[in-house]
């Protein structure tokens, strides 16, 4: 499990939400659900989906990431999102895996 927070803003023009903490902490499924040896191997997301039970609120948000890795150059990559209130949702991402 690992905790983010997004200093930065996303525009200069408008406020980073939530939501956008959120997104942006579920495209880290892949680096930190990976059960590979990143000297060894390539494992790109091809896609990132998300799906949300609720409205994620604050500045902090968590990612608890795995992935399942398949025989043939494909796998997953998915974690839980969490808000200091618990879960509000899922990412899932699509794996290109290759050797370096």
């Amino acid at each position: 499990r690992v905790w983010f927070h997004i200093e930065r803003p996303f525009f200069d023009d408008r406020e980073t939400t939530p939501l956008m903490r959120a997104a942006a902490t579920g495209d880290y499924c892949n680096g930190f659900g990976s059960t590979l040896n990143f000297e060894e191997w390539t494992y790109i997301n091809a896609d990132l989906t998300l799906h949300f039970a609720r409205e994620p609120v604050g500045e902090w948000m968590m990612l608890a990431a795995n992935s399942w890795i398949g025989p043939d150059g494909r796998g997953l990559a998915f974690g839980e999102l969490s808000d200091q209130h618990g879960p509000v949702g899922r990412a899932i991402q699509s794996l290109v895996i290759a050797r370096r």
